[in-house]
């Protein structure tokens, strides 16, 4: 039986594919897209040879499409894979359901004015002399990703969201794990019920202070009162939707457990994981662990890894934004003390210094933590593969 995480070249971003079921019968889930050149480089033609090796004759089965949330750097390549796909281009393959949170799914509200304004990109729309943060750039510019992929899913006429009513979502109380056959059952820890329904409210209330100024500004200051509002509204949007809507899921067969994490917030995910009785006074172990945010310190600390310890820990990350953060490595090595593990990286070389960083972060540590090892995505590969049963040779 197979599981296994592959972890395609996604530079800075997120393509995953787990590989499941019988070896010689194997079963594929995509978890994310990476950001702009990852299907035109790496996604698209590892789809072409999953289907000449698997599917020659007919288009290549893809059980599911799983998109975490709408951060450009996951879901880019996600619209370029279904817009090619439109066009009759690409590998061909059947899409049996997509698994995505847009954004009017998550707040309960159409953001015309938001995608209006961003029609030609962010830049665009504000006045002079007025600047976004590059994140919330970002998070406004994935409102409209999100948009674009669920109107490329009406076009391809695929599910979404099977197993649930709307939102991909946990229950407010206990687990929903859906059992998705050749042995594979996925938990979804994150996000909850209650906390997307207190997101929900809090944007109507948000909308509704919008409109009042509008009404209230007359003349020259309407269009002062329409930038302040796309920058409020975007201000709100990094605040809150981020963290929480990154879908975050825990995937099992054969005895093994994955947690998937997406970009999620680590006090996120350990809620998620006590509400569903996951955790054992306070604790779980799995035996794959994809950290989340690409490493970043900013979504995890210490105690995040002494509570989730795993057998394996994949990092996708190049260097963009300083991620993996050294200190984020230093929590992992530090929660496991002297237990075995590895630590699976995409990139060995990057952005910001990440080959000396890393080169002199495992020299430090090969003395202290013996039983620890290294692995990276070698340079002539388009990824990475864990395998947690039988070995992926294809």
């Amino acid at each position: 039986m197979l599981f296994t995480l592959e972890a395609l070249q996604a530079n800075e971003g997120d393509c995953l594919i787990l590989h499941y079921g019988e070896a010689g019968d194997p079963r594929f889930i995509v978890i994310d897209g990476g950001p702009g050149d990852t299907y035109k480089s790496f996604l698209g033609p590892r789809l072409g040879a999953l289907k000449d090796r698997w599917s020659p004759s007919r288009p290549l089965s893809i059980e599911m499409l799983m998109v975490s949330h709408i951060d450009r750097d996951h879901i880019d390549g996600v619209l370029d894979w279904t817009g090619k796909m439109i066009e009759g281009q690409g590998p061909a393959c059947d899409i049996n359901t997509l698994w995505h949170n847009s954004f009017d799914d998550l707040a309960g509200n159409d953001p015309n004015g938001l995608l209006a304004a961003l029609a030609p990109g962010p830049e665009a729309v504000l006045p002079a002399g007025i600047e976004l943060e590059p994140h919330t750039r970002l998070v406004l510019a994935g409102v409209k990703e999100g948009r674009t992929l669920r109107d490329n899913a009406k076009k391809l006429r695929l599910l979404v969201n099977t197993g649930f009513k709307r939102l991909v979502r946990a229950p407010e109380r206990g687990r929903k794990t859906l059992k998705w056959g050749d042995g594979l059952e996925l938990t979804v820890v994150c996000p909850r019920k209650d906390r997307l329904a207190r997101l929900q409210q809090d944007w109507d209330k948000k909308l509704e202070e919008l409109r009042q100024k509008r009404e209230s500004a007359a003349g020259a200051a309407l269009a002062e009162v329409e930038h302040q509002e796309l920058i409020e509204a975007a201000a709100y949007l990094d605040r809150s939707v981020y963290n929480l809507a990154s879908m975050v899921v825990l995937a099992e067969a054969g005895g093994r457990r994955m947690l998937l994490t997406g970009d999620g917030r680590g006090d996120d995910i350990l809620d998620g994981l006590d509400n569903a009785g996951l955790l054992d006074n306070g604790k779980i172990h799995v035996d794959l662990l994809k950290v989340p945010h690409h490493g970043s310190d900013r979504n995890t600390k210490l105690e995040f890894f002494q509570q989730i310890t795993a057998d394996h820990y994949v990092i996708s990350a190049d260097g963009k934004h300083g991620n993996p953060e050294s200190e984020t490595l230093k929590w992992i090595f530090e929660a496991r003390g002297q237990a075995p593990f590895t630590l699976w990286l995409t990139n060995r070389e990057g952005k910001q210094e990440l080959g000396p960083r890393l080169r002199a972060f495992v020299a430090a540590k090969r003395a202290t933590h013996p039983h620890a090892k290294v692995r990276f995505r070698e340079d002539d590969l388009p990824s990475l593969k864990v395998n947690l049963l039988e070995e992926v040779t294809y």
